[in-house]
């Protein structure tokens, strides 16, 4: 599986204007000032905030920055083959992906969080529910209910909807299993099972979200910011014990909203240390107020100012490890 999806990120990175080879992109080999720093990953969510960043790097320093949207799947293979400096992944790197990295670059891949994000449950503004479990959810989207539920659910009745829902099916909609936002979705919330083959797979999380608003009866998952009117988020538990933690207002409880994910911009450290100075200067860009502050205005959260000041340090240490060397 992984060889194939590999074939496929190297093959649209081919149709792309610049190609390397034989060395990690994000190396600094003394010569590349005058190349492009380029991001490979996330196809949907991340754009929204790294093509800005891109715009504002490059009108503050002249550096070039690209950004390449081919999905987060195609992140890992791009930094393995040469044709990014950074992964954008909207999910953590799994064990293979990690793994190949490792044993190609002679590294294992770093990631630095530069925004978080809620993943949440929509369902019609008409449907009275108000909250759902994670084994819920998961009973819900999986047949296999890995994460407890004593039996399947496939009417609204069944997770205490009544009035004229309690007896009308649930029609599923979601997103393709391959993307990163369904990926987290299956790892947190079913934790790791398939998804039902029936689900109905929208193209884009707006989309899925749209097919909510037209479906009485629909539910579906994306991130909060494809909220649109006409749906409503649900608040989540861990579990019955609760608290049940509402997307839209998180603080109203101690407890951590539990489909909140990091959005990751991933290097890898060659063995060398000496990671591209271009690199570590947008990703020092990514950290500054001007940066962060963009999050809100396209739906994301900032990073809190321990979790940026530790980002940035370790890029100072990167950069003294290469001076040293």
């Amino acid at each position: 599986m992984i060889r194939r999806r590999m074939t496929r990120a190297v093959a649209l990175a081919a149709l792309l204007p610049v190609a390397f080879s034989g060395v990690a992109v994000g190396e600094d080999h003394g010569s590349g000032s005058d190349r492009a720093v380029r991001i490979v990953g996330s196809g949907y969510t991340m754009p929204r905030f790294t093509r800005p960043w891109a715009e504002r790097f490059e009108q503050s320093t002249g550096q070039t920055v690209e950004v390449v949207t081919t999905g987060t799947s195609t992140g890992p293979p791009a930094l393995i083959e040469g044709q990014a400096d950074i992964a954008a992944m909207t999910r953590p790197m799994n064990e293979p992906e990690a793994a190949q990295v490792t044993r190609r670059l002679g590294a294992p891949p770093t990631a630095f969080p530069v925004a978080e994000d809620y993943v949440v449950v929509f369902v019609n503004e008409a449907n009275p529910l108000d909250g759902l479990t994670l084994a819920q959810v998961d009973a819900i989207y999986s047949e296999e209910r890995r994460c407890g539920a004593p039996r399947g659910v496939s009417r609204w009745g069944q997770v205490g909807v009544q009035a004229d829902f309690a007896e009308r099916s649930i029609a599923l909609f979601g997103r393709r299993p391959g993307s990163g936002t369904a990926s987290f979705f299956r790892a947190r919330a079913l934790c790791g099972g398939p998804f039902k083959k029936w689900m109905r797979i929208s193209p884009g999380t707006t989309s899925a979200s749209l097919r909510v608003v037209e479906s009485r009866f629909g539910i579906g998952f994306g991130s909060l910011r494809d909220r649109q009117p006409g749906m409503k988020a649900i608040a989540i538990a861990e579990s019955e014990a609760g608290p049940y933690v509402s997307p839209v207002d998180p603080d109203a409880t101690d407890a951590p909203y539990p489909l909140r994910r990091t959005l990751d911009l991933v290097i890898v450290v060659p063995p060398s240390g000496a990671v591209r100075s271009e690199v570590l200067d947008f990703l020092e860009h990514v950290y500054s107020e001007e940066s962060q502050t963009l999050l809100p205005e396209v739906g994301y959260q900032a990073l809190s100012a321990v979790d940026r000041e530790r980002a940035l340090e370790q890029i100072r240490e990167l950069r003294e490890g290469a001076s040293s060397e």
